[in-house]
């Protein structure tokens, strides 16, 4: 793929042939890779956090909002589907 093109070019990676199938190949990660990673996965951890959150954030208000609704039905004198 381009992106595994670009690891490779970038000194990131290393093709490995697979030995189990000589037409496909592993990627291994150099020193150099390592070190990249080392830096960005910190980073990458707290987005991925701040995004779980802010989605728990998301569904939190979206089942207020249908609770509120069927809260406002009920003191309608309706029944409330839930």
């Amino acid at each position: 793929s381009r992106y595994a093109a670009r690891f490779v070019s970038d000194g990131l990676a290393v093709r490995a042939v697979n030995p189990s199938d000589g037409r496909s190949y592993f990627l291994e990660v150099t020193t150099q890779g390592r070190a990249v990673l080392s830096k960005i996965l910190p980073r990458l951890r707290r987005t991925n956090q701040q995004l779980a959150e802010l989605m728990d954030v998301v569904a939190m208000s979206s089942a207020l909002a249908h609770f509120e609704d069927a809260l406002g039905t009920v003191s309608n004198g309706e029944h409330a589907e839930v």
